[in-house]
């Protein structure tokens, strides 16, 4: 992401619970991102160094040790248990802490990005929304258009086969069958370059998450 002033707004996802999930400043404008953890040192492969220069840089993120907590932390910059996420959504309980459902009031990165104008994609497993709510009859409101995001390619609950995917193009079923020489992963890759060359083609310079 560049650097500027609206990217400040990614204050807004702050926890308010301390130690849990917060922004600390540094004097070069970058921000680390805690979730349970301490600040560690960040490395990278030499390719994505000049774009971690230009923009903000999470560096010491932990997670859940399980996916949809891990996700919803990622997402909200909250403590998985205040986002009702603290198992993943099939082991749901009427606690509010394990409910498997984001609240309304906590806002995703990809809902508060776009108030300053950013376009959103996501691509591969979901598996944050209510079991109940998963099947093509909806409600959707609780998919990934429901958090903010613009479009998505993947599926929605914890897994899928590789090979003979149930695939969802936004809240569209997109079956797939690959022969024995593809793999999920090689069309999760060729959704996602696509989805950027038609970004660029479309919204030119409009920043994208």
């Amino acid at each position: 992401m560049p650097a500027s002033p609206e990217n400040s707004t990614l204050e807004e996802l702050r926890s308010p619970i301390e130690g849990c999930a917060e922004h600390t400043h540094r004097p070069d404008r970058r921000r680390r991102l805690r979730s349970g953890g301490h600040p560690r040192r960040w490395n990278a492969h030499p390719d994505t160094l000049p774009a971690a220069e230009e923009g903000i840089r999470y560096d010491a993120f932990h997670t859940t040790a399980i996916c949809s907590p891990t996700r919803a932390v990622l997402l909200t910059g909250r403590n998985h248990h205040r986002v009702g996420n603290g198992t993943i959504a099939e082991w749901a309980t009427d606690f509010d802490g394990d409910s498997g459902v984001i609240p309304k009031t906590s806002a995703s990165i990809a809902e508060v990005l776009h108030h300053y104008g950013y376009k959103s994609s996501a691509f591969g497993r979901w598996h944050n929304t209510p079991a109940k709510q998963t099947t093509t009859t909806g409600p959707f409101h609780r998919w990934l258009s429901g958090h903010g995001f613009d479009s998505f390619y993947g599926f929605i609950a914890g897994q899928t086969s590789q090979h003979q995917p149930r695939l969802y193009e936004n809240i569209n079923p997109s079956e797939r069958t690959y022969d024995e020489r593809h793999h999920l992963t090689e069309d999760m890759a060729a959704k996602a370059i696509a989805r950027l060359k038609q970004h660029q083609v479309t919204f030119g310079g409009i920043r994208w998450i």
